[in-house]
């Protein structure tokens, strides 16, 4: 069949909305968690400082809000033209723009992860609405190992639909059993999905932000303290030797040990509670869909398959329609929330001061 056009998944207005809105959050999160740390680490009182994170807080929501809505939004209209026929090179886009939305998300829920603590409800309905996601961008990921493939030769007007039937003959007599499947590209997308989506889940429901006290229900400070204790009581033991035991005892080379362990141990626990490591690793993600995005764009859906893109749907791709202009009118939205914001809390500031 000839591909046809879809503005509504592929247009450019819609691609630039989910791209700019990504990297929008990130700078909006990665500003934030500098001027958290300035304020942590201030003695006086900062005014300025305290406008701007509230100002940039509200940013953040209105941001995570819109990903949630925006992400299940184009999941819900991929699946909804799969028995029309979607392409596979559609579908790759609907893929592709599901998956910022989730990232973009679990990002702005790492800034957000003091603030939420405090309010249960709101907590809840958005941890609900990050498990709605991730499971739908699973389920729509699920068929794209056989296009993540330079062996397959599928077609970009390949129906989508086929991707979840492969046992069922084309016109040309083969069918997708035979075509090989990239397990190692799904299952380290859908790895990093759940890790992320779980290790979000243990922080945002554990006061502590530890594995431990949430799932096990180690008290908070532990298993570390005893740790330490044991090792300063051995040191103390080593303390009391000279010459060669201190060093070369068997009782120095179990500390050693034992000290190597807990600092291994300490380290990733610190990693894993870090603000800095999670933007990062989430900002190689957004990274990773942007390059996925732009390899689709380029003319290119299944890794080494040239695409089939006419001009004609180049055109209609390209065209500034008006779907195309309210998804980019639409990023103004968390933009004027952040003005606003810094707006009243300037004129709650004067007003307390006058």
């Amino acid at each position: 069949p000839v591909l046809q056009p879809n503005p509504d998944i592929s247009g450019i207005g819609v691609l630039l909305g989910f791209i700019l809105t990504a990297y929008g959050a990130l700078f909006c999160c990665i500003t934030k968690a500098i001027i958290d740390h300035k304020r942590s680490k201030s003695a006086n009182n900062t005014p300025n400082l305290d406008r701007w994170a509230s100002a940039l807080r509200a940013t953040i929501v209105s941001f995570s809000d819109q990903q949630v809505i925006t992400g299940i939004s184009i999941i819900i209209g991929g699946l909804s033209q799969l028995k029309a026929g979607i392409s596979v090179y559609h579908w790759l886009s609907v893929v592709n723009l599901a998956w910022f939305s989730t990232i973009t998300h679990l990002i702005t829920l790492t800034v957000l992860r003091e603030e939420l603590q405090t309010n249960m409800p709101i907590k809840i309905l958005r941890i609900t609405g990050m498990a709605v996601l991730i499971t739908m961008l699973i389920c729509v990921m699920g068929p794209v190992g056989y296009l993540i493939s330079d062996t397959n030769g599928i077609p970009n007007t390949f129906p989508a639909w086929c991707l979840y039937h492969p046992g069922i003959e084309w016109k040309s007599g083969k069918h997708l059993l035979g075509k090989r499947y990239n397990w190692l590209y799904q299952l380290f997308a859908m790895g990093l999905l759940i890790y992320s989506f779980l290790t979000r889940l243990v922080l945002l429901l554990s006061q502590s932000g530890g594995v431990g006290s949430f799932v096990f229900r180690i008290p908070v400070g532990q298993p570390w303290k005893y740790t330490e204790e044991r090792l300063e009581k051995l040191q103390q033991r080593l303390d009391q030797t000279d010459g060669f035991s201190r060093f070369f005892s068997p009782a120095a080379i179990k500390f050693k040990v034992l000290f190597s362990i807990h600092a291994v141990f300490l380290t990733g626990n610190d990693l894993y509670q870090s603000k800095t490591w999670e933007i990062t690793w989430l900002s190689l993600a957004i990274a990773w869909g942007t390059i996925r995005i732009d390899v689709s764009r380029s003319g290119v859906s299944s890794l080494g398959n040239p695409s089939e893109l006419s001009q004609d749907v180049k055109l209609q791709h390209n065209l500034w329609g008006f779907g195309q202009v309210a998804a980019i009118v639409l990023l103004l939205i968390p933009i004027i929330s952040m003005f606003g914001m810094i707006v009243f809390l300037r004129l709650r500031f004067d007003l307390l001061n006058y």
